[in-house]
């Protein structure tokens, strides 16, 4: 069963690529977005650490700015 759409910060996506299981996550959502600053993050590192690669390879990892709607 899937979901609609999962908004995921940097620790699924370094876990999961640690273990080579990042498609876990397109199997579970139809959409799958990363903020901009999850995405910075990521960068930030080392061009080797898990998940960089896949956040610039994989296009069905959408990087979107996301609104913190409060009140």
């Amino acid at each position: 069963m899937t979901k609609n759409i999962a908004i995921v910060n940097t620790s699924p996506i370094v876990y999961l690529s640690s273990i080579n299981q990042l498609s876990l996550l397109k199997k579970l959502f139809k959409e799958i977005y990363i903020p901009n600053a999850v995405k910075q993050e990521l960068l930030s590192g080392d061009k080797d650490s898990f998940g960089v690669k896949e956040i610039k390879t994989e296009k069905w990892l959408k990087t979107k700015k996301i609104k913190n709607k409060t009140g």
